[in-house]
């Protein structure tokens, strides 16, 4: 039962960006940039996938990575990275396929970075908070404890573009957790923790964004990757992301026209200004 409780607890990340608990928008200014601008209740812990949990840094990994699927607004999964998979006949083995996709590098992405970073999550000791997310995957539980080497967890790469899991028993909610940001592969050899981008050295990613600026505790600006292998459906040509810690500083910001969205777990609406709001603003209500 613990499992069911933590999974549903990270379940928020499902929705993440576009669908918020409750929000309240304006349409963003016109100018030559198409930009949304938007804050964080708190600066981002990490942009490593391996190491978040929390909900403000999963909703930026969602941002900048991309993974072999994703959640739609009504929490359904469709696929991302992978163009497609087949399921085995006893529903434990799932043999995903790769669209051609690049690290902004201009590096191909391949079935061994998620190898790589789905058996790093497992080390033992390694600092990741949620492991537990793939213990449905063949020996992912027992390599996380040190009973089995990595070799023996059932993840493998093929060859650059096919990708085998091998689960312990069938488990129906599978391919929805390749859409947690856990699931997201990472770059090899890379450092991807915000402490080491500057605005002239941006994180290796592979989502629809990347990270152009960063202003720590204050602002993190976020531009288009023309690399990516779905550009042409990104209608923003950036994301303006201000940490804002006190909720009605964003709502005056807002009502300022300086915000374009406010609400939801990553910036709070003022809870005691809701019926008034509800009287004046769209709000957007979501069950999550």
């Amino acid at each position: 039962m613990k499992s069911i409780f933590r999974l549903l607890r990270y379940s928020l990340v499902l929705l993440i960006l576009t669908v918020l608990l409750s929000a309240c928008f304006k349409k963003p200014a016109t100018d030559d940039i198409k930009r949304l601008r938007i804050s964080f209740n708190s600066f981002p812990n990490t942009v490593d996938p391996r190491k978040s949990a929390d909900f403000i840094s999963s909703t930026l990994i969602c941002m900048i990575f991309d993974g072999l699927s994703r959640n739609l607004p009504d929490g359904s999964v469709e696929l991302a990275l992978a163009e497609r998979f087949v399921m085995s006949p006893d529903q434990k083995t799932y043999t995903f396929y790769l669209r051609q996709s690049f690290w902004s590098d201009g590096s191909q992405v391949t079935a061994f970075d998620f190898e790589r970073s789905w058996k790093q999550i497992l080390k033992p000791g390694y600092p990741s908070l949620c492991p537990y997310l793939f213990y449905c995957i063949k020996n992912a539980e027992n390599a996380r404890n040190g009973r089995v080497e990595a070799d023996q967890i059932g993840i493998k790469a093929l060859d650059n573009v096919t990708l085998q899991v091998t689960l312990e028993r069938p488990t129906p909610y599978f391919l929805s957790l390749t859409a947690f940001p856990s699931f997201v592969p990472t770059p090899p050899d890379v450092a991807i923790e915000l402490d080491s981008i500057s605005g002239s050295k941006s994180l290796i990613s592979n989502g629809p964004f990347l990270i152009s600026k960063i202003r720590p505790n204050a602002e993190i600006i976020l531009k288009k990757n023309g690399g990516y292998w779905n550009c042409n459906q990104i209608k923003l040509d950036e994301i303006q992301i201000s940490i804002i810690r006190n909720e009605m500083t964003a709502w005056e910001l807002f009502e300022h026209g300086e915000l374009d969205w406010i609400g939801g777990a990553i910036s709070p609406l003022p809870s005691d200004s809701m019926n008034w709001i509800a009287k004046h603003y769209n709000i957007q209500h979501s069950p999550m």
